[in-house]
């Protein structure tokens, strides 16, 4: 059999196909197919994304919850002067309940001797003020007397302290002086020291006395000032009293007057219904308007609803049916989250906040917008239950679409023109 030729040398071709060089590997690329396939699920993908989820555009407000019905205003029968009847602002009364007194006219009274009541009756309030105004201040000043007087005694035993102590020095200098001099006159009459010598350690010891004189002569006086302290101190409350008693006296009196004058003329203000008092404008002393309510009443036992005051800017966003999302102060929103409603009612004219004040905040003209509540509870405990004049952020859903229609909104408008 004849040998087969090859143009590589025997070795070269086993040293081709030995492990040393590696294993051969095959390449196939990948078919077009493929990778079409996989961008077109990727552009499904988002197109689906896009379809099947929504994006709302939102802007926030500030509101509160009154009751549907309203809230009611109670207005004085005419001018006169306020006088409370114990109650304050979110107190709850009852239907019948007298919420304040008017005093007599001030303004149009027509009445016989009314003038001179008038008249009257405004010294009385001002005397009664300023003897108020003059019985804090007594009683102010007699608190800073006393501690006055406190800080004082602490200083004095602190004085007294110190000197106590430099006479207990003192004491043994002196001891220690006396030893001294006596030794320098025996040392003197065995004529062992000089009478020059003996003269200077008199004088040292003399002086000693004087200064032992001096420091007892400021013990004792710091010990008087201290004894006369504390009898001011037993003293001062006494005599604060007397004179409290007596501002009190005259004080009673004015108002006792004032009482008088009042059984003149007195018209009860009640509470027309079962509810929480709000906007109370009866202050003790206050002039009563009759075109300005003295209380509003805020209904018990009557369905909620959330009012919103937005600015002129955005009223025209709105519409009725549109949703709200409520985030109350009152009510975490990580544990209770937000709370649906729906726009009932649209104000047509505005309300200016420095006419008529407003629950909230807020400088500029602001539109009434009315919304019904889905629940009246945050929770299902009874103190998740929404009440009156609580306050909230509203978020106005001004769109709720698809992102797809976001995406497509611009062209389809240009398509449109």
């Amino acid at each position: 059999m004849a040998e087969t030729n090859s143009l590589f040398r025997q070795d070269a071709l086993q040293t081709g196909f030995s492990p040393q060089a590696g294993k051969p590997m095959f390449h196939q690329p990948v078919p077009l197919w493929v990778y079409t396939s996989f961008i077109l699920s990727v552009v499904l993908s988002l197109v689906l994304f896009a379809g099947l989820n929504n994006f709302k555009s939102s802007f926030a407000v500030r509101g509160v919850l009154l009751p549907a019905s309203g809230v009611i205003s109670v207005y004085p029968p005419g001018a006169g002067i306020y006088e409370q009847a114990g109650f304050a602002e979110g107190d709850t009364v009852q239907a019948g309940d007298t919420v304040a007194f008017v005093l007599a006219n001030v303004e149009g009274d027509t009445r016989p001797g009314s003038n001179r009541e008038q008249v009257r009756q405004a010294h009385l309030l001002k005397r009664h003020r300023q003897l108020q105004e003059q019985l804090n201040i007594h009683v102010r000043k007699g608190l800073a007397s006393l501690q006055q007087l406190r800080e004082k005694e602490h200083f004095l035993r602190s004085e007294i302290d110190q000197i106590q102590a430099e006479w207990q020095v003192y004491q043994q200098r002196l001891q220690l002086s006396t030893q001294e001099t006596t030794a320098s006159r025996q040392l003197l009459q065995q004529n062992h020291l000089s009478a020059a010598a003996y003269r200077q350690q008199l004088d040292r010891h003399l002086s000693l006395q004087e200064h032992g004189h001096a420091v007892s002569r400021n013990l004792q006086l710091n010990r008087q000032h201290l004894a006369d302290n504390l009898a001011r101190q037993q003293q001062l409350p006494v005599e604060h009293r007397q004179t409290s008693l007596e501002l009190e006296a005259e004080l009673a009196a004015v108002a006792y007057e004032l009482d008088e004058l009042a059984l003149l003329q007195k018209q009860t203000l009640l509470a027309p219904v079962t509810g929480m008092l709000s906007s109370l404008q009866v202050a003790s002393g206050e002039r009563a308007h009759p075109d300005i309510p003295a209380f509003n009443i805020i209904p018990q036992h009557e369905l909620l609803e959330a009012r919103l005051y937005l600015p002129a800017g955005a009223i025209g966003s709105v519409t009725v049916g549109q949703e709200v999302l409520l985030n109350f102060d009152a009510f975490d929103y990580q544990q209770f989250g937000l709370f649906a409603a729906s726009i009932t009612v649209i104000a047509e004219s505005s309300t200016d906040p420095r006419r008529s004040p407003l629950p909230v905040p807020g400088n500029e003209a602001m539109f009434l917008v009315k919304a019904r509540l889905q629940q009246q509870q945050a929770g299902p405990q009874p103190q998740h239950r929404f009440r009156p004049s609580m306050l909230f952020s509203a978020e106005i859903v001004l769109a709720d679409k698809a992102l797809l229609r976001y995406l497509l909104d611009p062209l389809l408008r240009v398509l449109e023109k």
